[in-house]
């Protein structure tokens, strides 16, 4: 048999590989993560933005119409819309798509971006049916 010193040397040994290989392996799976979080940023800063993204209401960017950046969206008196959040684009009814065009319509021309911003980010997403008209006002102040 073996002596008890060789046991407790092999066993210290598989002890000392265990963590070894461990550490290798999780600091290898956090420069991969590291890795993909800069590609994810790389990849966020080279999409183009239009006035028709702000309208599709899921792109979650803000002042992706007014083309600056901004610390924080710009609170509007709407909250009654969120009740609306994360519905689909085309299942809303005429007295829905009238709450949302009433509020359009109050709004200014250099408030209808940064309102569709607000919308997005809070998961609301535009009907479908004023889609065209609130790219065009967004266009329309853009010159």
């Amino acid at each position: 048999m073996f002596p008890k010193e060789m046991l407790v040397v092999a066993f210290v040994a598989v002890i000392v590989f265990y963590f070894v290989s461990k550490f290798f392996t999780e600091r290898a799976m956090r420069s991969n993560e590291e890795n993909e979080d800069a590609d994810k940023t790389v990849a966020k800063k080279n999409i183009q933005h239009t006035a028709e993204d702000c309208a599709e209401g899921g792109c979650g960017m803000r002042a992706i119409c007014s083309g600056k950046e901004e610390e924080q969206l710009e609170y509007f008196e709407d909250e009654e819309l969120d009740r609306f959040k994360e519905r689909a684009a085309e299942d809303y009814n005429d007295e829905e798509i009238a709450e949302f065009r009433e509020v359009l319509m109050t709004l200014q021309g250099h408030e209808v971006a940064p309102w569709l911003n607000s919308l997005c980010a809070r998961g609301v997403t535009l009907p479908m049916a004023l889609r065209k008209e609130a790219i065009a006002l967004v266009n329309m102040n853009k010159k």
